[in-house]
């Protein structure tokens, strides 16, 4: 844990701000439930099992963003109209709060509604906020998704980059692939239990499907 504290730290410090659920989750490997308290410095963390029903993809846009821009953007947001603000993580607190229900319950049907209702609020948060937390393509993916019977949500600040695709059967996730939208792709990753170590063998030897995926070991 002491570890987990320090990269999030030093990342919040080059970044300028921003959560750092993914640093940490990185750090301490496996699931965790991560709530930040406090004054933003401390977080708790609860260990969390991946339910069997729930199959999973990562999915790279094509498009890098600059969390630190977005994070100042909604903050900008959250000064000038508190009440705009509050309205619209209302229902992104709300999603959180199903999706951590869901995976304590093993409730397949709760996670993917909780990630397909957080996708529409971060959607809607972007908007209010002037910044492309989701963008077109996203938008598109969410309506193929939802055909296929599967749901989507940004990673972490969202505007492109990393997008999570759950479903409750690996042949809608088969079917949602085969009409990604632009220049989406797949990444292969695995859960993996282990956090920050050393690295066994030769640097050469780590490859994409050794790599802890972030956005599907934190809740936020």
């Amino acid at each position: 844990m002491t570890l987990a504290k320090s990269a999030r730290r030093g990342h919040r410090r080059a970044q300028g701000g921003g959560s750092g659920v993914d640093v940490i989750a990185s750090a301490l490997g496996g699931i965790h439930a991560i709530s930040i308290t406090g004054d933003g410095e401390d977080f708790v963390c609860e260990p969390l099992l991946w339910p069997e029903e729930i199959h999973w993809r990562v999915l790279w846009t094509g498009e890098p963003v600059s969390t630190k821009l977005f994070v100042a953007r909604v903050r900008e947001l959250a000064a000038r109209a508190p009440a705009q603000y509050a309205a619209v993580m209302g229902p992104l607190r709300e999603s959180a709060q199903g999706f951590l229900r869901g995976m304590r319950d093993a409730n397949a049907g709760l996670v993917l509604e909780s990630v397909r209702t957080h996708g529409a609020a971060m959607d809607a948060l972007g908007r209010r906020a002037g910044v492309p937390i989701v963008t077109d393509p996203m938008r598109e993916l969410a309506q193929v998704a939802g055909r296929s019977g599967c749901a989507v949500k940004p990673s972490g600040a969202g505007g492109g980059d990393i997008v999570l695709l759950v479903a409750q059967s690996a042949e809608a996730i088969t079917e949602c692939l085969t009409q990604l939208p632009g220049s989406m792709v797949c990444v292969s990753m695995k859960l993996s239990t282990e956090g920050v170590g050393p690295l066994r063998g030769s640097h050469s030897e780590a490859t994409p499907a050794d790599t802890t995926p972030s956005d599907t070991n934190k809740v936020q």
